[in-house]
This record gives C-alpha cells, sequence and structure tokens, in this order.
C-alpha cells in the first residue's frame, strides 16, 4: 500500500508492505523493518531496526498528529490541505483520555476549565523508566482531571474528561 502525507510543507510518500508477522516501510530511499500493535486506543507500540517506540497517533478531519519521543508531527493529507474545516468533532476522538500503560504520573500539563486541542500534551506518565506524553484525541475544554502527580495509574483508568468541542 501507498501513502502520501504533507509534513512540513513537502509532500512524502511511505510505501507499507506486509512481510509476515512485520512490516516493511519505504520513504525515500529508506526502508525500515517495523513490529507494530495497537497497545491501547491511540498508543502505539513497535520495535523498528530493533529500537522500541511508543507512539500516540491521533487522527483529525485533514490530519493525522503523532506523537513520539515528546515531539509531535502533523501529517495532512495532501489532497485535504488547504481545506476549510467541514464542521464535526476535531480529532474524531471521544474526549474520555485513559491510561495507555500502568506507571507513575509525572507531571499534569493542563488545568480543568482549560481549552486544549486535538494532539495537545495532557499530562506525563512514566512506564517502564520512559516518559510518555498523553496526547488530547479532541479539541474542547478540561472538565476533570483524575490524577495529579506523584500518582499512580493502572491500564485503562481514565486520566482526563474533555468536553468536545463541536464545530
Amino acid at each position: 500500500m501507498q501513502y502520501e502525507f504533507l509534513f512540513g510543507g513537502e509532500t512524502y510518500t511511505v510505501e507499507l508492505e506486509k512481510s509476515g508477522e512485520l512490516f516493511k516501510a519505504r520513504l525515500g530511499d529508506k526502508e525500515y523493518t517495523i513490529d507494530a500493535c495497537q497497545a491501547s486506543g491511540s498508543l502505539l507500540s513497535f520495535i523498528m531496526n530493533g529500537r522500541s517506540v511508543l507512539a500516540h497517533l491521533v487522527r483529525g478531519e485533514k490530519e493525522w498528529v503523532l506523537g513520539v519521543g515528546g515531539r509531535q508531527y502533523v501529517l495532512e493529507d495532501p489532497d485535504k490541505a488547504g481545506e476549510s474545516a467541514s464542521g464535526g468533532v476535531a480529532g474524531g476522538g471521544s474526549g474520555l483520555i485513559e491510561t495507555p500503560m500502568p506507571g507513575k504520573i509525572v507531571e499534569v500539563l493542563v488545568e480543568e476549565g482549560e481549552k486544549v486541542a486535538c494532539g495537545q500534551a495532557l499530562l506525563i506518565v512514566e512506564s517502564m523508566k520512559m516518559q510518555n506524553e498523553i496526547l488530547a484525541d479532541v479539541d474542547g475544554v478540561v472538565r476533570k482531571i483524575h490524577f495529579q502527580a506523584g500518582d499512580l495509574a493502572n491500564f485503562g483508568d481514565p486520566l482526563v474528561e474533555i468536553d468536545v468541542e463541536e464545530g
């Protein structure tokens, strides 16, 4: 399968091919071997060329927001770039953000009542000595934060509730 996305004003083509239990991905002249699984909701866990990576992937109306290693990348569909939003829920998520892995809440980055954007970091969870940003899956207003820094959260615990902003 072939995918195109717009990043930083340039169009990239990614070729993805399933090979047994693995994926082969080609981006330009680089090839990657990927062993991937969906850990929970928007959280992906994969091993790429022998390196373990956790990533959040949230789909918006015209783009994907990818969070990896504390950085965010907005990948747009070149066919939809420049279109005005047609309304609806940005991000297509539910607004209920759950713990994708058990861990310690290191930092809460938002407050109740704060307006947040899809893909925005809400808090940081430390699991297996790795810190992972937990991202909003919708645009909206933070209704409730269930944990504070220092608390331990189990897999699937609700972390943050966001009242979804309708367009």
